[in-house]
């Protein structure tokens, strides 16, 4: 039978980790919602922005329709 002298990958602080160049799950979850809290914040500014020029555009409409019913 064969003696199996693996030891592990163990360094001076403790387990070492290897690392194969992929990212962890707790870093691809940080990365999500970081990404949905910033996709959160440019949906918020573009639907502020669409009310803004909504109301904007109706005023210019009621003034030009004022200016057309008035007599100068």
């Amino acid at each position: 039978m064969r003696k199996n002298n693996f030891i592990g990958n163990y360094g001076i602080a403790g387990p070492v980790r290897c690392r194969n160049g992929g990212f962890t799950l707790v870093e691809l979850m940080i990365a999500v919602f970081l990404s949905l809290f910033l996709m959160a914040g440019v949906i918020q500014l573009f639907v502020q922005s669409k009310t803004t020029y909504t109301m904007h555009e109706g005023v210019a409409r009621l003034k030009r329709v004022q200016n057309l019913t008035t007599p100068h």
